[in-house]
């Protein structure tokens, strides 16, 4: 189960008639589309957010995870996730950094110790999380 939602500045995913354990997606695409915007994600499930565009998800963003599980965000675009706050979730927490050498060069990446494990994938991975990787504690 997976629900998408086309983001234009503030949004969340629905709580609403939502099956347990359902993928929200939450999809800022085009340049500028979620400049200094609030997303936040559904507590207890999985959630992706995608910011595809040039500083689409730039300056004062925020993803608020919300009590999310597994937590992907995609950065493709010149400046994309420049300067953004990013959050883990509790579960794994996977960055794709893609196109320009920007695309992640985010602000702040909150959460990642508790997070069961932290990857960034891609060539575009910059900063802080240039060869960050985070696996999942042996018990």
């Amino acid at each position: 189960n997976c629900q998408a939602v086309n983001c234009d500045g503030n949004c969340q995913c629905p709580s609403v008639n939502t099956p347990i354990g359902a993928t929200c997606t939450l999809e800022c695409i085009g340049d500028d589309e979620c400049i200094d915007a609030r997303l936040t994600c559904r507590s207890g499930d999985p959630c992706v957010v995608v910011c595809n565009g040039g500083s689409s998800c730039k300056g004062n963003f925020v993803l608020d995870v919300n009590g999310a599980t597994d937590v992907t965000i995609t950065c493709q675009g010149t400046d994309a996730c420049q300067n953004a706050n990013m959050e883990c979730g509790s579960g794994a927490c996977v960055m794709n950094c893609l196109g320009s050498g920007t695309a992640c060069d985010f602000g702040t990446i909150g959460g990642v110790a508790g997070a069961s494990s932290f990857q960034c994938q891609g060539s575009e991975c910059t900063g802080s999380l240039n060869g960050q990787e985070k696996t999942a504690d042996p018990t």
